[in-house]
Parts: structure tokens; sequence; C-alpha cells
């Protein structure tokens, strides 16, 4: 994460980079403009909940960014081929690399779960992407549209759709009958003629 993907009047945070090691850049942590989870989309945008934007800013304070080499991927290119920029990144390493997958599962991650006891049913640690599962689920099952939460994620709707499915179809039986009562016909009222 780079000090310019954080908007903090419109409550975003743009993801557009990674951090690679890739044989090309001989392993070390190299910080790339292009997303993993989608080769068509070139950024995502997603909400910065008010508590998280609070923890950045202490965060910047204590630890303010430094400067970093910044690849500009091309389609096609190899990232040697490609041009460079600079970018204020948040997250090092003691050793002064770029926080990278591995670092962040090994130092951060895995021995929080530790600490905190938090296994899922078989007794292991939840992975990281479990919790973007986890994020998706809490979404669909509150009713944000599926579209918005596809957008967040960097997926389609039709990718949403394939994987979540078991999830539309509980949201569908649990909103299907107020939907219904939207579009209901009225119950005919019994008009006495007369005598």
């Amino acid at each position: 994460m780079c000090d310019d993907v954080i908007d903090t009047d419109g409550k975003l945070l743009t993801v557009r980079r990674q951090v690679l090691r890739t044989k090309e850049s001989g392993y070390s942590p190299t910080l790339v403009d292009r997303l993993k989870t989608s080769p068509r989309l070139n950024t995502k945008n997603v909400p910065i909940p008010p508590y998280l934007q609070d923890v950045l800013d202490e965060y910047m304070e204590w630890r303010p960014p430094r400067p970093t080499a910044n690849v500009l991927w091309e389609h096609k290119k190899t990232i040697t081929e490609c041009k460079r920029g600079s970018v204020q990144a948040l997250f090092w390493t003691r050793r002064g690399n770029l926080v990278c997958r591995n670092h962040f599962n090994d130092d951060a991650w895995k021995p929080t779960l530790l600490k905190l006891g938090i296994k899922d049913e078989e007794g292991n640690l939840p992975t990281f992407h479990d919790l973007r599962h986890t994020f998706i689920s809490t979404c669909l099952q509150n009713g944000i549209p599926e579209h918005t939460v596809a957008a967040w994620v960097g997926d389609t709707v039709e990718e949403l759709r394939r994987t979540y499915s078991h999830l539309l179809r509980d949201h569908a039986d649990t909103h299907g009958a107020i939907a219904a009562g939207l579009t209901a016909r009225p119950k005919p009222t019994l008009v006495r003629a007369a005598a």
C-alpha cells in the first residue's frame, strides 16, 4: 500500500499495485502497477471503514511512508522492459524490504491468529484468502448488491454468482417474500349488491 491510494475524503482505498517476487526481479520484493486478480482491471476501489482510516493515519505518523521504485507494468512486456516510477510505500520489513505476501503471512497473519487462538473447524489456521471469502460472504448476506461487491473484489458479477451461488440462493429465500409482497395482487374484497 502506498500513500497515493488512500482517499480520505471519499473514504476509499484504490488497489492498483502488488508486491511480486519473481525470477526477473531476482526474487526481491518488487512493487508493480498490476492487479493479481484480474488482467482486465487496472484498479479496484474498496471502502475504508473509519476505524481503519484512523489506524492508517496513526501508522503513517509513527512510520512515515518511504520512497521506492514502482514498475509501471505494460502488457506483453517483461518486468525489466517496463518503465519505472517512484511511490511512497507504507509497509516495510525489518530488513528494509517491501512487505510481500510471504512476509505478511509469516510475520503478522499467522502469529496473530495463533496468539488469538483462531482456527478453522479442522484446527488449521485460516489463510488470508479465507478473509476475502468471509468479506464477500458477509457483504452478500447483508444485502450489498452483487455488482458492488464484485467491483470491490475485482471479480465479475458472473464469477461472483458462480462462486457464491449458495449464498445468493439463501439471500433470495430471505428477501424473496418481501419482494413477492411488493408485487402481489391485492386480495379481492367481497362487494354485496344492495337488495
